[in-house]
This record gives C-alpha cells, sequence and structure tokens, in this order.
C-alpha cells in the first residue's frame, strides 16, 4: 500500500510540475478564491466581482485556509483533491474492513482503488468530486454505526451530508440515500431515527450557511441558490441530450485497468454475501445517473469507493503483480500528461495571456474580453481588476467609447462578431492557442468602426477655403486621422505663389516648435530605456555648458523652469550656420539665468538646444541621426526631416510672411542652430501618424507618455500647462487636448490630439502670420462631432 500511496504522490507531484492550472474549471474556481481572498470575504463565493451561485463554498474555504497558513500559491488549491484521494483511500480501506468484517479486506480494497484510472486522475484536478467522495464515504461510515452508536451515526451522517451539500449541492444524496435504505437494519427502529437524524442535521449545517448567503446575496443569488442548486439543477439535467446507455464506455474506462481483468468481472457475478446489498446501493446511484439525461464522467467517481471496498473480499489475496497495479497506473499517467502536454500543452496554458494582462494593466490600460468570461486570467495574473465582458454585437461600440482599453479576443466570439480579421489580428500584442481555438490581445482602438465623415470633411473644406480667403496664407495643408488611420488629408491655395505650385499633402512646411514634441520622444525614450534621468543635472551630460548660480535639471529645461532664454533681438532670423547642436549652444551659453530653476515658467527654445546636446550624450551618437533611427524610422515618418537650408527638396513650400497687410516671401533663414525647438520640416498626414505613434505606446509605454504629458508646475504649486514637450488643456465638451503650436519663418502649425476620442489633427500654413492654432481646432470639430455621435449609439453592454 504505501508503494501505491507514494505513486499517487509522484504522479500528482508530476501534474504539479508539468502543468499550470487549465481552462476552463481549474482557472475558474481558483478566481472564485481568489476574489474572496482579495475581498476577504468567506460567506459569498464570487467570480468577476458578482456572486457565483454554481458551487457551493467549501472548496473555496479549503482554498482560502490554506493560503492564509502559507500564502497564496498555485499549488495548494491543487493539492487539496491530491489530499482528498489519499483520505479516501484510507477512508475506503476501513470501509472494507467493516463491510466484510474481516480487516484482510482492508489493503485490497485500498489497491483496487488506487489502481482505477479515474482515481488518480481526479487526484491531480481541481474539482470538487474527490472531496464529495470522501463525504459520501464518511455517510457510508455513518449508516454503518446506526445499530450500535445512533448518536454517533446521526452526527457523522448530518457531517456528511452538510459537507456533501456545501461542496457540491443536494446531490450528495444520490449517494448516500440508496445506502441509507440498503444496509438498513429494517428490524431496529433507532437505525431508521438516526438516519433521519442525521439527514436534518445535514440540511442543517447547509442551512446555517445558505440563509445568510441567500439574504445577502441579493435576489438573483437567493433565487439561484435555493432554487436554482435543486429543483433547477434537476430540471436541467434533464434537458441534455446524452443516451441512457452513455455512461457504459465511461465506466469500463474509469475502471481501467482493472475492467480488463477477467477476475474483476467474476467478483461483480459472484459477490460475497456481504457485497451484496452495498453493491445494490451503488447500482441504484448508478441508474440514477444513468436516468438523467446531463452527465459527466466525474459524477461517477463518488461510486468508486464502495464499490472498490465492496469487492475487496474477493481480493482478500492478491498476487504481487496486482499489487503493483496502482503503481503502473500512475506511471502510464504520467507518461501520458508528459506527452499530451508536449503535443498540446500550449493550447492550454495560459500564462503567457494572463502576463500580457498584468503588463498591459501596470501600463493603464483597461482590459476587456470578448467572449464567456470565467476568469481565466484572474488568478494567473493575481489581477487586482477584472476584465470586463463585452459582447460580439457591441465591441466595436465599446472599443469607441474605451480607446486605450485592450480587449481580450476568443477566437469563437469573435468570428461571430466579424472581428477575427487580419487587420485586427495583426495589431495584437499576443497571440497564442486557446483549448480548440486561438485568443489575441488587441487594441480596442482596432475595433472601432469608422464613423462616417463626408459631413465632417465637407464642412471642414468649407472651413479651409473660407480661411485661405480671409488671407490666412497662399497655402494651408491638414490631415485628421481616427483610431490609427488617416481620415483626411488635403492640401489647398499655393506652395509657391511665383511658379504657380500648388499646395499637395505632401508638401513639406516648417513646423516650428512642434519639433519640441517630436524631440520630447526621443528624450522620453532614452528615459525609457535608463540611458538619461530627468532630474540630472544637465551638466553632468553637457560638461562644456558654463556652470550657472543655480543647477539645472533636464526635467526643468524640458518644461520651460530651467531659466534659459528665449530669443533676443533678430536670432529668429538667423542666416549662420552651425555644423553641430553644440556649435548651437554659443547663441546663449554665456548668458546668466533668468530665475531660479523651477520657481518660473519662461518659454525657451534654447532650452531644447541644451536637452539636444545632452540627449546626444546620453545615445552616444549625433542628434538628427538619434531622431531619425530611434523615432522617425519605427514610426514610418517618410516626410518629417531637418529643414537644412542648402538642401534641394522639390517638395518644400515656399515661405511667406506679412509686411503692412501684404504677403511677401519671408527672408532666407538657417534653422541649424535649433534642430531640436524649432527647426524640423514635416506634413500634416506625418505629424497625424506621429500623434497615433505616441497616443498608441508605439515607441513609449503609457506610463512614459503619461509622464511627458502631465503639466509641470512651479515650485510654489502654480501650473504651466505645459509638460515635456507638450501642452496640455481641457475642454468642456471632448476632454483632455494635448499637442503644440509651431511658429517659424515663414510658417506655422498646430498638432492636437485628442485622446479619449483617438482623433488627431494637424495643419500647417506658409504664412510666419497664418492661424493655424485656430483653424486645427475649427477642422477637428465636426471630426469630434461625428465620433461623438457614433458614441451616441446604445450597446447591450
Amino acid at each position: 500500500m504505501r508503494l501505491a500511496l507514494l505513486a499517487l504522490a509522484a504522479w500528482v507531484l508530476v501534474g504539479l510540475l508539468v502543468r499550470p492550472p487549465l481552462p476552463l474549471d481549474e482557472t475558474r474556481y481558483l478566481a472564485v478564491a481568489w476574489e474572496m481572498h482579495q475581498s476577504d470575504a468567506w460567506l459569498i463565493p464570487t467570480l468577476d466581482g458578482t456572486p457565483y451561485h454554481h458551487k457551493p463554498p467549501l472548496l473555496f474555504w479549503l482554498t482560502r485556509v490554506g493560503w492564509e497558513l502559507f500564502g497564496v500559491h498555485g499549488w495548494w488549491p491543487r493539492l487539496i483533491p491530491a489530499l482528498a484521494a489519499g483520505l479516501g483511500i484510507w477512508m475506503t480501506m476501513r470501509l472494507a474492513a467493516r463491510l466484510h468484517r474481516e480487516a484482510a479486506a482492508a489493503l485490497p480494497a485500498g489497491l483496487l482503488l488506487a489502481g482505477c484510472v479515474a482515481w488518480p486522475l481526479y487526484a491531480s484536478v481541481l474539482l470538487f468530486d474527490l472531496l464529495v467522495a470522501c463525504c459520501a464515504l464518511l455517510g457510508w461510515h455513518a449508516l454503518l454505526d446506526r445499530g450500535e452508536r445512533p448518536v454517533r451515526a446521526a452526527l457523522l451522517l448530518g457531517l456528511a451530508v452538510g459537507g456533501g451539500v456545501l461542496c457540491k449541492g443536494p446531490v450528495i444524496l444520490v449517494y448516500l440515500l440508496p445506502p441509507m435504505f440498503c444496509l438498513a437494519d429494517a428490524t431496529r427502529a433507532r437505525s431508521l431515527i438516526s438516519s433521519a437524524a442525521g439527514l436534518v442535521l445535514g440540511v442543517g449545517l447547509a442551512l446555517a450557511w445558505a440563509l445568510p448567503a441567500a439574504e445577502a446575496g441579493g435576489e438573483a443569488y437567493r433565487e439561484a441558490l435555493l432554487f436554482g442548486q435543486t429543483a433547477g439543477r434537476l430540471r436541467e439535467s434533464f434537458s441534455h441530450a446524452r443516451p441512457f446507455w452513455w455512461y457504459l464506455p465511461i465506466l469500463l474506462v474509469l475502471l481501467l485497468p482493472w475492467s480488463l481483468w477477467p477476475r474483476w468481472w467474476q467478483a461483480l457475478r459472484r459477490p460475497a454475501a456481504t457485497a451484496r446489498r452495498p453493491l445494490l446501493a451503488v447500482l441504484l446511484s448508478f441508474l440514477v445517473f444513468v436516468a438523467i439525461s446531463g452527465k459527466q464522467p466525474h459524477y461517477l467517481v463518488p461510486l468508486l469507493p464502495p464499490t472498490c471496498a465492496a469487492l475487496a473480499a474477493h481480493f482478500t489475496r492478491l498476487g504481487r503483480r496486482a499489487r503493483l497495479v496502482p503503481a503502473w497506473t500512475c506511471a502510464a499517467l504520467s507518461l501520458i500528461l508528459v506527452g499530451a502536454w508536449e503535443a498540446k500543452g500550449a493550447s492550454f496554458d495560459l500564462r503567457p495571456a494572463a502576463a500580457e494582462v498584468v503588463r498591459l494593466q501596470d501600463a493603464g490600460h483597461p482590459i476587456a474580453i470578448l467572449g464567456d468570461s470565467h476568469g481565466q486570467f484572474s488568478f494567473l495574473g493575481r489581477l487586482e481588476a477584472k476584465p470586463r465582458r463585452v459582447g460580439p454585437g457591441s465591441a466595436r461600440l465599446w472599443a469607441s467609447r474605451h480607446p486605450e482599453a485592450q480587449v481580450i479576443l476568443i477566437e469563437g466570439a469573435a468570428r461571430r462578431g466579424q472581428l477575427w480579421t487580419e487587420p485586427v489580428l495583426s495589431q495584437a500584442s499576443l497571440r497564442q492557442p486557446y483549448r480548440a481555438e486561438e485568443l489575441a490581445i488587441v487594441p480596442a482602438r482596432t475595433l472601432i468602426e469608422p464613423p462616417s465623415f463626408d459631413a465632417a470633411i465637407e464642412a471642414a473644406d468649407e472651413i479651409i477655403l473660407q480661411a485661405i480667403a480671409d488671407g490666412a496664407g497662399p497655402g494651408v495643408s491638414v490631415a485628421v486621422g481616427h483610431a490609427g488611420k488617416i481620415a483626411w488629408a488635403q492640401g489647398y491655395g499655393m506652395a509657391d505663389v511665383d511658379q504657380d505650385k500648388l499646395v499637395s499633402e505632401d508638401t513639406l512646411f516648417r513646423i516650428g516648435s512642434v519639433s519640441k514634441s517630436l524631440t520630447a520622444v526621443g528624450l522620453m525614450k532614452l528615459v525609457q530605456e535608463g540611458k538619461l534621468d530627468l532630474d540630472a543635472d544637465v551638466r553632468e551630460l553637457v560638461p562644456e555648458f558654463p556652470e550657472k548660480r543655480w543647477p539645472v535639471t533636464v526635467r526643468q529645461l524640458a518644461g520651460h523652469l530651467g531659466g534659459i532664454r528665449h530669443y533676443r533681438g533678430a536670432e529668429f532670423l538667423s542666416r549662420a550656420h552651425y555644423p553641430t547642436v553644440r556649435d548651437g549652444l554659443s547663441i546663449f551659453a554665456a548668458d546668466p539665468l533668468l530665475h531660479e530653476p523651477g520657481t518660473e515658467y519662461a518659454y525657451s527654445s534654447y532650452g531644447w538646444n541644451l536637452l539636444s546636446a545632452a540627449m546626444e550624450s546620453a545615445a552616444e551618437q549625433p542628434f538628427l541621426k538619434f531622431m531619425q533611427k530611434e523615432v522617425f524610422d519605427p514610426l514610418g515618418l517618410r516626410a518629417t526631416m531637418p529643414d537644412h537650408a542648402e538642401a534641394e527638396l522639390p517638395r518644400r513650400t515656399s515661405f511667406y510672411q506679412v509686411v503692412a497687410g501684404k504677403t511677401i516671401p519671408a527672408v532666407p533663414v538657417d534653422n541649424s542652430y535649433k534642430w531640436a525647438g524649432g527647426g524640423y520640416l514635416s506634413t500634416p498626414s506625418d505629424l497625424v501618424r506621429f500623434g497615433f505613434g505616441v497616443l498608441q505606446d508605439k515607441l513609449l509605454r503609457s506610463e512614459t507618455r503619461a509622464e511627458m504629458w502631465k503639466p509641470m508646475k512651479r515650485r510654489d504649486g502654480r501650473g504651466t500647462g505645459y509638460g515635456i514637450g507638450w501642452r496640455s488643456r481641457q475642454h468642456e465638451r471632448y476632454g483632455r487636448v494635448v499637442g503644440h503650436s509651431g511658429g517659424s519663418v515663414g510658417g506655422v502649425t498646430m498638432l492636437e490630439i485628442y485622446p479619449q476620442h483617438q482623433l488627431v489633427v494637424a495643419v500647417t500654413i506658409n504664412n510666419s502670420e497664418g492661424p493655424a492654432t485656430a483653424l486645427a481646432r475649427r477642422t477637428a470639430a465636426p471630426f469630434l462631432e461625428a465620433v461623438l455621435a457614433a458614441k451616441q449609439a446604445p450597446t447591450d453592454d
């Protein structure tokens, strides 16, 4: 027997080492226990924040007790059925000795049970059936005590019935009522009284939990618990179409390898006299399950112990080969498990998906699941916030209302909603097998069905045309994007008045200080990679910069709190060429700080020049090369480049300014002195792509982006409305808006992002005095209204 128990323990250990908890049952039950642990609840089990009425709480209580003693681990709950299996073997041995009044029957009973393939198999699976089997065995022992110790029998039977109900509901009576009558001594009335007392006690124990739980859980939970677990279960059990003979082949499998042994069938054909009434009780229970069309293999598992105990008298002289059967059974199961897991394990291993959910939640993304939610990821990821379930029919609308969320797509449900498509799946951060199908985790924005922008485009077109007629500039270019895609891009007017050259959506404009937003992403990428400390003294990275009265940090420079001065005199019109970033520092390096850093906000493009020098040191490469390699190329910005004065760029617009009310060509300038703060060329379409790259965390993690966008404060607490290269404001209708304007010689630009609505707008004008900011906001408005209108549609969530 020791060898059998060692084999069982080894098999359970193999299961713990080889496989994680399996969906859906094991992960669901762990999720229920995890939620109870999180909320420190003992009375009502919950799943996804809702009272879980499908199972009573005993297994979850045992799990919680172990976690309170040993800490939260995955191994403890999975040891519970293994411990129940060992207890069940011992109780079966004791039952056999009592049934046959022969101690020699104990050992074969234990070996028969341990050798059945079903017993070690279910010992390694987090289900309720071995706990139910132990409760049923306790009831059998109680029934044998009725004649001589009726009070003890009533107490034990009450514990058996109450424990069974708390474990799996009234089904415990199917296992106990037949032996209650088959084992009864009809000549002794106190046996029946003891049985009745035990039943009353068991029901009382169950109601001691059920009544307070029903009261606290609300009407729906009360109805499901008191009716659904009794009459409702019985009614539903007859609604499944499984034929009456379905259990026959299943039983042969559960009894392997004994079902292949002729001596087993001999014992059934000619049972010992002491075995006949126990076998009759087992047969009656079996027939009840046969009559009920709702059938599962594990329903029969609690019938195995009394069967083995009843037949044990026939095997009191087992040979050595028979005694080794349990060890061979566990060894075979171990080999099958290892092989099966190597072949198909990835389809049942949700640990990669759970880890990705944790990563995304840590990054600030809400999580939803499209498909049935069974708490699959809750315990595996130790999730604090549970994924929200959305239906296939409402997924697109939900995504439009939560564009920064991530959605777990279960293939079947996603296909029903026509969302399992290559454009959606191509954006998945994780895709893996899931049982017989697949799952993928995708950004919610990929599910958004674009609103109709026809009316918005028509309205924006009129706005731009009127602006040009009102003298906004010779040429205007605009782009609007939604949910990661360009919704509209158009050029208007003249790129070169003298050459009669029209503006197109590919025309290059000077974007001025919008360059700071580009640079900010490069800066924060270095911060994210641990190559640059925002709170470091900038002289640690640029030691040649002269020491000032106060130290200046990188963060203060990025937020215009560093005290570095802005343009002076005609510097904005500089035609001098500066070969390197550090050469450009000479313009202001010798000047004193305007104020103690952190005390006042003073806008300064020169501060960004100094930042670019610090970035060169951190990146160990020239600034322009770093920006191209680490920002522009990854985001696919093919039309964003430094404004080299001497370069021949056919797509670059001519530049204009207004003097005495007349539009004339702007004076030539060389912007090499301020690449980082105002020296780039781009197109509105590229700027919109850049905006989506930031919004969709293509380069920066969401927490890095949040730090970049967070407005800074002066030392006395006054706000600045400026983060790291980005301005932030709150619109009363459209929510948060982040962006930057840019003014340069011969051009103005505005880039704004509306994160809540996944909308990005950019406007460029080839006129120094053009109304880019107002025009961008007026252009965005009809598109935003279209997005809002789409979000007003009803949803079934």
